[in-house]
C-alpha cells in the first residue's frame, strides 16, 4: 500500500473521526491552539517532577521511598489494546466479546482476579481501533469502532469497572494504526500538530464515556512523538512507556524533561531486568500482556494466560519483601505525595532527627528510606519539636523505612 502525501491526507480526512479531525489532518486547513488543547488539566501527579530529596549524613542516607506504608515494591498488570472489536476470521478478541466465552469475562475476570482478587490491571484501551495486527490492515473505513458509537459495550464496561475496581482503564492512542507505515505507530504519521490534536480528541472520547479513566497514556506501538509529549506535559497525563523506548528512566514513576517547560511524568515495564533484582530496586514490577497476537504474550492464548496466571501467582509467594498491588496512577499518586513531603534530617548525638516542614504536611503512608542507621534512635518532629507519629520498619532491602502515620 503505497500513499502520495495528498493521497494520505485524503484517506485519512475520509476515515474516522472525520468531522473533527478534518482540519488537523490537512495541511491547507486551519488548526488554532484550541483544537489541540486539552480537555482537563491533571494536577496530581505534578510533584513527581519535584527534586528528590537525600540527606547524607557520614555513614548515613536518608532518602524519599516511592511507596507507601514500607512496602518495598509495587506490581501491576496492564493488557494493551482493548476496545469492542472481535475479528472471529482470525481469532481476534481486543476484548469486544463480553460474553463468558471472551478474554475479559472469561480469563481476566473469571479466572486471573477470581484466583488472584488482590491483582491490579490497568487495561489499555483504544478509543476508535482500526488495526488488525495479524493482517497489516485496517478494520474499518468508518467510526463503528469509536467507543462513543459502542454504547452497549459502554455500558457493559462499566458494569465490570463497578464490580471490580482493581481494574482500571488507561488511554491507548485513537485509531492504533499509521495507513503508511500499516503498523501501529499511530502518532508518526502526524504532525506535531496535529498529534496534539488527535491527543486531545482522544482524551475527550474516553472522559466522555468512561469518565473514571486514569491519566495514563500508552502510545501505539510505543512511538510517542514530540507533539504528543507535548501534550501529556500541557495535561498531566503519565506515559506509560517501557524501557525500549528513549523516555525510559526506570521501572518507577519519574519525571522525564525534555526542551524546556517540557515535563512528562512516565513509568513502565523493564525488560531487561528479573523481578529479584527489581525487588531489591524498589521497582515497579509490571507483567505486560496484549489481548491478542501476534505478540506471543497474549491473553487470548494459554501461554499468555498461564504467563499472567504465574505472574500473579509469583508476586503472592514473596514473602521476602513487602509489595503492593497499584495501577499506574496509584504508584505515580504515591511519588508525588513522598517528594511533596518537605523534609530536612540531622544527627543529634546518636539520634537521627527527622524534620517535617508543615507546608508538606504528611496525610500518613509516605514513607522515607534510612540506610546504615545501625543502633541509632529516630525521631521525626515539627519545626517547634513537637513530636510527629510514625512507625519504623526494617526492610530486608537492608534500610529502615520511617513511615509517616499521619
Amino acid at each position: 500500500m503505497n500513499l502520495e502525501r495528498r493521497d494520505f491526507l485524503r484517506l485519512l480526512s475520509t476515515c474516522a473521526g472525520a468531522t473533527v479531525l478534518d482540519a488537523c489532518l490537512d495541511t491547507g486547513g486551519s488548526v488554532g491552539p484550541r483544537d489541540s488543547m486539552p480537555p482537563v488539566t491533571n494536577q496530581d501527579l505534578q510533584a513527581v517532577c519535584d527534586t528528590a530529596n537525600t540527606v547524607t549524613l557520614s555513614d548515613m542516607v536518608v532518602s524519599a521511598h516511592p511507596w507507601p506504608d514500607g512496602l518495598d515494591a509495587a506490581a501491576l498488570i496492564d493488557v494493551d489494546d482493548f476496545c469492542p472489536v472481535t475479528l472471529p476470521g482470525d481469532g481476534l478478541d481486543f476484548g469486544g466479546d463480553l460474553t463468558i466465552d471472551g478474554t475479559l469475562r472469561g480469563f481476566l475476570i473469571d479466572e486471573l482476579t477470581a484466583t488472584y482478587p488482590e491483582v491490579k490491571v490497568n487495561l489499555m484501551t483504544i478509543a476508535n481501533m482500526r488495526q488488525n495486527p495479524l493482517t497489516r490492515t485496517a478494520i474499518a473505513d468508518d467510526d463503528r469502532y469509536l467507543l462513543s458509537r459502542q454504547p452497549a459495550w459502554i455500558e457493559a464496561v462499566r458494569g465490570v469497572l463497578n464490580q471490580y475496581p482493581r481494574v482500571r482503564i488507561a488511554m491507548h492512542g485513537y485509531w492504533h494504526f499509521n495507513y503508511q507505515q500499516r503498523s501501529a505507530n499511530e502518532f508518526a504519521q502526524y504532525t506535531d500538530l496535529q498529534a496534539r490534536a488527535v491527543m486531545s480528541t482522544m482524551h475527550r472520547v474516553f472522559l466522555n464515556v468512561l469518565p473514571t479513566v486514569e491519566p495514563v497514556f500508552r502510545a501505539p506501538g510505543w512511538v510517542s512523538t514530540p507533539g504528543v509529549l507535548e501534550y501529556l506535559a500541557q495535561a498531566g497525563l503519565l506515559l506509560a512507556d517501557s524501557s525500549g523506548t528513549a523516555t525510559f528512566q526506570s521501572s518507577v514513576p519519574s519525571c522525564w524533561r525534555g526542551a524546556p517547560g517540557l515535563d512528562v511524568v512516565r513509568a513502565g515495564p523493564d525488560f531487561t531486568e528479573g523481578v529479584v533484582k527489581e525487588l531489591a530496586n524498589a521497582a515497579l514490577i509490571v507483567g505486560h500482556y496484549h489481548f491478542t497476537a501476534p505478540n506471543v504474550y497474549n491473553l487470548g492464548g494459554d501461554l499468555g494466560r498461564q504467563s499472567a496466571l504465574n505472574f500473579a501467582l509469583g508476586i503472592r509467594k514473596i514473602t521476602k519483601y513487602r509489595i503492593g498491588w497499584m495501577s499506574y496512577h496509584e504508584a505515580a499518586r504515591s511519588v508525588a505525595l513522598v517528594r511533596a513531603l518537605r523534609w530536612s534530617a540531622a544527627l543529634e548525638g546518636n539520634t537521627l532527627v527527622i524534620t517535617l516542614d508543615p507546608a508538606g504536611t504528611p496525610i500518613g503512608g509516605q514513607t522515607l528510606a534510612v540506610q546504615n542507621l545501625g543502633g541509632r534512635d529516630l525521631a521525626v518532629e515539627t519545626p517547634l519539636g513537637d513530636p510527629v507519629p510514625f512507625n519504623a520498619i526494617g526492610s530486608n532491602r537492608g534500610c529502615t523505612y520511617v513511615v509517616m502515620t499521619s
